[in-house]
């Protein structure tokens, strides 16, 4: 199963930033949702956090490879309006070896 073949690719500024999948240049796949909150610490709300992005890497299959949550000090409604806002702040934040990464590059899909 290919993963993508089951998406529809959509214009980055249009995806409503709650769940979606990138491709990113190098081929890579991310599925990327807001967190649900249940899964911060109490120390990670002792340190001002109160939400976050989860995130998976998938192969074109759809299986999980890695995954991990990127912790957040706003929620993430009030951070993002659209999908390019997360994937701005997430090649910031995870991406920063690979800090010619611009959003034009990148591919969005959604599920149908």
């Amino acid at each position: 199963m290919d993963i993508l073949k089951e998406s529809i690719l959509v214009d980055l500024c249009t995806v409503d930033p709650t769940e979606f999948t990138v491709v990113m240049p190098d081929s890579s796949i991310y599925r990327i949702s807001e967190g649900e909150g249940v899964n911060l610490l109490v120390e990670d709300r002792e340190a001002g956090y109160v939400d976050y992005i989860y995130y998976d890497q998938l192969d074109k299959d759809g299986n999980e490879i890695d995954g991990g949550l990127l912790l957040l000090k706003k929620l993430y409604q009030d951070m993002f309006k659209c999908a390019k806002d997360v994937v701005e702040y997430m090649i910031g934040a995870l991406f920063m070896e690979r800090a010619s990464i611009t959003t034009d590059k990148i591919r969005v899909y959604r599920s149908i």
